[in-house]
């Protein structure tokens, strides 16, 4: 945080912010240093109202000054969750491509209508001060959206492809300086725990804010994405096109495109379920559906299915068309005691080639040594972990 004497206005805002949104305060003095200018010393840029590029946020005392504390409130965490969300650093690297999320020419002011949209769905929802004139809402983009996405729906702009500028709205929108794309994800993670826990200590942390901390902290991947993504990293070969963007892969930092996959070379798989009596029919039939979702995008030459208790229920089911996975839940036995070593002796036994071993279980089992072939675990027990090999912790219900 700046030295420099703050204007009242200023000083006014920020003790109405640290009073009712304690979250937002501990925030903008652990990450943004405010500074009162018409312009930044380093590029000239003129700064008309509010803006920060990830590790300032500048503040146009004019502009400030009309605004009502309430107002100041709302613009000040604005800016703040402009920072937690990254959106700078987004910015600098679609600038510094040239294209956007949707991979045609870069359009500044669009992202800017984007970004606010997603920001002022969360402040409206927590009650955060008082909008000023010109603040962007549009019930079609929510906090629960990727900026990213916001941008692709949003119509095409008539403009300076690198322009920044306030749009519709009243902030401006700056990119990162140089290599620097403002605070690093621990930074930020560290900063919002710290915010999280001022907030909580004085009562005002509602759930919609938690839902954010909880996003930032420890976003949750759902177990079949995580699944498709190991299988995925296990082969290493996949097929690539720049016609079809990964999009997830876009929305992590540092938020650059990466070709989609259009298919995978993948050889074969053994898939080895647990039916000691841990897993029901239920769960079994979610399992399986949804596993043939993520095994279809792999595409496996073919997949070994074994129905394991503490031996091999029946006979190895070899399946060429990963959509005859689905139906395979007719064929489940077991119900004795629990031995998920079965599929690597069997493997060895009837040398089978494999290039992955994927095990549904609740983990109560032994695990063996690690059998030199990569092993994705499904464990549903979410405190138990393999030794070996890959654990994915999965919520059947």
């Amino acid at each position: 945080m700046s030295t420099t004497p703050r204007s009242q206005e200023l000083t006014e805002a920020l003790s109405a912010m640290i009073n009712q949104q304690p979250f937002f305060a501990v925030l903008a003095f652990n990450l943004l240093d405010i500074k009162e200018c018409t312009s930044i010393p380093s590029s000239g840029t003129a700064i008309d109202t509010a803006a920060t590029n990830g590790r300032d946020l500048f503040i146009n005392p004019k502009f400030f000054k009309k605004l009502t504390v309430q107002e100041r409130v709302f613009v000040l965490a604005h800016e703040v969750t402009h920072v937690i969300l990254q959106h700078p650093g987004r910015m600098k690297g679609y600038m510094d491509l040239g294209f956007g999320p949707d991979m045609k020419p870069w359009q500044g002011m669009r992202f800017n209508k984007a970004a606010d949209y997603v920001i002022n769905s969360y402040l409206n929802e927590l009650k955060v001060g008082h909008q000023p004139l010109g603040t962007l809402l549009n019930g079609q983009y929510g906090k629960d959206d990727l900026v990213d996405d916001v941008y692709c729906k949003l119509p095409e702009e008539e403009e300076d492809p690198n322009g920044g500028g306030s749009g519709q709205g009243w902030d401006q929108h700056l990119p990162s300086e140089g290599e620097d794309t403002g605070p690093s994800k621990p930074e930020i993670q560290r900063a919002v725990a710290m915010a999280a826990g001022a907030a909580k200590a004085q009562g005002s942390l509602p759930g919609a804010l938690q839902r954010l901390v909880d996003e930032i902290i420890d976003p949750e991947i759902p177990w079949q994405d995580y699944l498709e993504r190991t299988i995925v990293c296990l082969y290493g070969n996949e097929e690539a096109s720049w016609a079809r963007v990964n999009r997830r892969r876009l929305a992590m930092a540092p938020h650059i495109p990466w070709p989609g996959r259009v298919g995978n070379r993948a050889g074969n798989i053994a898939l080895e379920i647990d039916t000691s009596g841990s897993i029901g029919q239920e769960e079994l039939t979610k399992f399986l559906g949804v596993t043939a979702g993520v095994l279809k995008s792999v595409q496996p030459e073919k997949i070994y299915c074994m129905y394991v208790d503490a031996q091999l229920f029946g006979d190895v089911v070899e399946i060429d068309d990963v959509a005859d996975l689905e139906h395979l839940k007719s064929k489940a036995g077991g119900g004795g005691g629990t031995d998920m070593t079965v599929v690597f002796r069997e493997i060895e036994e009837r040398q089978l080639e494999v290039e992955a071993v994927i095990v549904l279980t609740d983990g109560y089992t032994p695990f063996g040594d690690d059998c030199g072939i990569p092993t994705i675990w499904c464990i549903t027990s979410p405190d138990i972990k393999a030794p070996w090999g890959t654990t994915i912790h999965v919520k059947l219900e």
